[in-house]
């Protein structure tokens, strides 16, 4: 008999609850720590940071650190072994997501994942601003979580194994493609909020 496992629904673990730091909250993945898997976070920046960290520990083995600023991203370097960062710029402040994730591989250097998470639902808009911002990942808006997490987890991966990440528009659009089949923003209509990039 062989076993299977799968990822868990949201609410199939009790949550752990998160750590508090005076930089930003730390979300422990329950199901990380069932499987003995790496509890080492994902640094999430910006819209609705708190909440996207404890939807990823919720609902995958990713723990999540959220944080709000440039400095708080310095204190979560220094404090721990980060996986990469996920920003998005928060509505009040345009370009939010560009400067923390060139800030964050600034100070953080090596080879590391830099997600960029778009206002657009446009995926070459998207795609164009993610480059600008140095990420090699994008996440659109309503985007199919089942497909995202596979998605960052196929980059984590890439990472572990030292192969070139995405860089280019038309790499990471050609990656979007493969990635997100069933997501609702290949046949949405284009609709941007310009002054959120």
């Amino acid at each position: 008999m062989t076993a299977t496992t799968q990822r868990p629904r949201v609410g199939d673990l009790e949550p752990i609850a998160p750590k508090a730091y005076a930089y930003g909250n730390l979300f422990v993945s329950a199901y990380a720590v069932k499987l003995g898997a790496p509890l080492h976070p994902l640094l999430i920046f910006g819209h609705d940071a708190t909440d996207t960290a404890m939807f990823f520990a919720n609902s995958s083995t990713l723990s999540a650190l959220a944080v709000t600023t440039e400095a708080a991203i310095d204190e979560a370097v220094r404090e721990h072994t980060l996986l990469g960062i996920f920003a998005m710029s928060p509505p009040e402040r345009a370009g939010g997501a560009q400067q923390a994730i060139h800030h964050f591989k600034e100070i953080h250097g090596g080879l590391n994942l830099c997600l960029y998470g778009a206002w657009s639902h446009d995926p070459e808009t998207a795609v164009r601003r993610a480059v600008d911002a140095g990420a090699n990942g994008v996440i659109l808006p309503e985007v199919d979580a089942e497909e995202m997490f596979q998605y960052i987890f196929a980059l984590l991966q890439a990472i572990g194994e030292e192969k070139k990440l995405p860089e280019t528009e038309s790499d990471i659009l050609q990656h979007l493609r493969v990635a997100f089949p069933n997501s609702p923003f290949w046949t949405a209509p284009a609709e941007t909020i310009e002054e959120h990039y």
